[in-house]
């Protein structure tokens, strides 16, 4: 069966050749730092292991109690003697650690560093407290940064024993070799080496020496594991092959869309015509019938003219020949009394002239245009003898029953 490497150094690939025919075993990890990425437990825990997760970074302690909620996460830090001490949080990664010096040469490098107080155990008393008596630890991880050999001083080798230890067995980001520090410990408490994998160093319990021919090869095709990183990348293509089957989907529908309101907007375009015509009609129909209403009501106005002006005035309003020859000379100059029987006293016409004077008739006539604007004559009108003030004042009183009337 192929299963999914998430360890940094395929770790969890030789623990898992070694460990196979064990069913839910239990693990310590100290320094467990992220619950996927560079896990050397995340295998086991898939497959329905439990264990210990040491992590005093508040940062993956939290992922890890949000993803590895079967284990036991606990925000704490190992050494040699119990108390409170200062870690420090070389931000996001995995390089924290209680060493100040290690902190401040990471600080050299351009990194953040926080400091935080956390509680500090030894590795003898987290087996006391947090591992049932009789229950075998299969296998022990130790990542400390620098401070390996503090957490295995800190241990009981001849009560507690975990079938493989695995420790990190170089100075922090480097090659350089750190286990003579620690290593003359667990051997001299029965632990075998069994495999070196350029970061980190395996040892066996004598008691489980058959468990050492699984570290005979480094991990190859036969041991059937994929890499995470591998899984991520594929899971990301298959996201982004999804993201594109919904883009194009949603292509598709605008792509719909727009064809239906390009549809719209012809259909639109062509009511619209057709309105404007129907519109055009309309105000045709309306000038039409304001035509018939302007001719209804000029055979109204003609029909109600009283006797004098039917005599003196054609349909039309035009005077007929004899009033004519009596406001004009024959040259077509006004004749002075034309301002006295034609235009009242502030240029306007009378009502019986106005729809003349208002006709392109009047102002076609010779000698008037340049005298009349609009309504009457530019010049004052001359004062009037009393008796043609007589005539025009009752002229004007005849005009104004008749409109009652």
């Amino acid at each position: 069966m192929t299963f999914i490497s998430y360890a940094q150094n395929f770790e969890d690939v030789m623990l898992m050749r070694a460990l196979k025919g064990v069913k839910r075993g239990c693990y310590i990890d100290v320094g467990a730092c992220a619950p996927d990425a560079d896990s050397v437990t995340r295998l086991f825990y898939e497959q329905g292991w439990r264990g210990i997760n040491v992590e005093p970074n508040p940062h993956y302690l939290s992922l890890l109690s949000e993803q590895r909620a079967g284990d036991k996460n606990l925000g704490i830090a190992l050494s040699d003697a119990e108390g409170m001490q200062t870690f420090h949080v070389i931000g996001d990664t995995g390089l924290s650690s209680l060493s100040a010096e290690i902190a401040a040469t990471h600080k050299t490098a351009g990194m953040s560093s926080t400091e935080i107080s956390v509680s500090v155990l030894t590795l003898q008393k987290l087996w006391i407290d947090h591992i049932p008596t009789g229950c075998d630890v299969h296998f022990l991880k130790i990542d400390v940064e620098g401070l390996e050999a503090s957490v295995i001083r800190g241990g009981d080798w001849a009560k507690h024993r975990p079938w493989i230890v695995v420790v990190e067995a170089t100075a922090p980001a480097s090659q350089e070799p750190s286990h003579k520090e620690w290593e003359p410990i667990l051997l001299a408490h029965g632990y075998g080496f069994a495999y070196w994998d350029g970061l980190n160093r395996f040892y066996v319990a004598d008691e489980h020496a058959d468990l050492k021919s699984a570290f005979s090869a480094p991990p190859n095709v036969f041991d059937n594991f994929v890499l995470y990183s591998q899984v991520l990348i594929e899971q990301q293509a298959k996201d982004l092959n999804i993201q594109r089957a919904t883009l194009v989907e949603e292509r598709a529908r605008l792509v719909e869309n727009y064809a239906t309101l390009v549809e719209e907007r012809a259909r639109l375009v062509e009511e619209r015509g057709v309105l404007n015509e129907r519109l055009r009609e309309e105000q045709m129909l309306l000038m039409h019938e304001q035509y018939r209403s302007h001719t209804l009501e000029n055979q109204v106005r003609i029909l109600k003219r009283p006797l004098w002006e039917k005599i003196l005035f054609r349909k039309t309003g035009r005077p007929v020949r004899l009033v004519r020859r009596g406001l004009f000379h024959t040259s077509g100059k006004p004749r002075t009394i034309f301002r006295r029987i034609v235009l009242h006293k502030n240029g306007r016409p009378r009502r019986a002239f106005h729809e003349w004077m208002i006709n392109p008739d009047y102002p076609a006539l010779p000698g008037v245009v340049a005298g009349v604007h609009h309504w009457g004559i530019l010049e004052q009108e001359p004062s009037r003898s009393p008796r043609t003030q007589y005539f025009m004042d009752r002229m004007d009183k005849k005009t104004s029953v008749d409109r009652v009337e």
